[in-house]
């Protein structure tokens, strides 16, 4: 196995999952801020990224724009995305450490 030298790389499936997660975001806050002010109710709207709440269907229901309904289906697969890159990478690291012990 090649020597793993200099800063940790991120995976391909961390960064693609990262991507996912600040697009999420930025869906999350261009739907939601269109129910009177991206500011109001935000201690409310901020559990809509990860959750369906009957806060976000009120909301939902209450929002008329050309953009898709926000749903937080993507914003999980980027979130599972990104953990597994990381996984990878922590096992790629722990197998390369033990076969330097091993020699």
């Amino acid at each position: 196995m090649p020597a793993l030298s200099g800063p940790p790389r991120l995976r391909v499936t961390t960064k693609i999952g990262l991507i996912l997660m600040l697009l999420c975001v930025s869906w999350w806050f261009a739907y939601y801020a269109q129910y009177e002010s991206p500011a109001a109710f935000l201690q409310h709207k901020i559990w809509c990224i990860a959750a369906t709440t009957d806060a976000c269907a009120f909301y939902a229901q209450h929002i008329i724009s050309s953009l898709p309904d926000y749903s937080p289906w993507l914003w999980w697969l980027g979130l599972l995305l990104a953990l597994f890159g990381k996984a990878q990478r922590s096992l790629e690291r722990l197998l390369h450490d033990g076969e330097d012990a091993a020699q």
